[in-house]
């Protein structure tokens, strides 16, 4: 009698367990699903910003300051002018940006860009 009395507390406890990750799985896909998706270090923002091509940085003659310039190794920036290293600062997938680069960061990567209803369609569907 006791054996079945231990089956049937084992059997509650793991119909719990069951019913705990049910419930975490349904948030997460359901409610949480949002918080996910916009975090930092999320891969998919992570790699969409590794693709980005940059905008150039020009002077008033249209002379490049700083362009992106794709390669074998990805996306690099590039700047012809050590000169202008202190002014225009620096852009870098790992440690972010700087000068210039910063404060134009939303011009030179799109961000600021209006989507048109059929972009913003195909994200939401992605």
């Amino acid at each position: 009698m006791s054996f079945t009395r231990e089956i049937n507390r084992l059997l509650i406890g793991l119909l719990v367990l069951f019913a705990g990750v049910a419930i975490t799985a349904a948030y997460w896909s359901i409610v949480g699903a949002d918080t996910i998706l916009q975090r930092e270090d999320n891969p998919r923002r992570v790699e969409a910003e590794r693709a980005i091509q940059r905008g150039d940085l020009v002077d008033r003659d249209g002379v490049v300051l700083a362009e992106t310039i794709s390669g074998d190794n990805g996306v690099l920036r590039s700047y012809p002018y050590p000169a202008t290293y202190g002014a225009l600062g620096y852009y870098s997938y790992r440690y972010g940006a700087s000068g210039i680069e910063a404060a134009s960061n939303a011009l030179l990567s799109g961000a600021d860009l209006e989507r048109s209803p059929a972009d913003a369609l195909v994200d939401g569907l992605l």
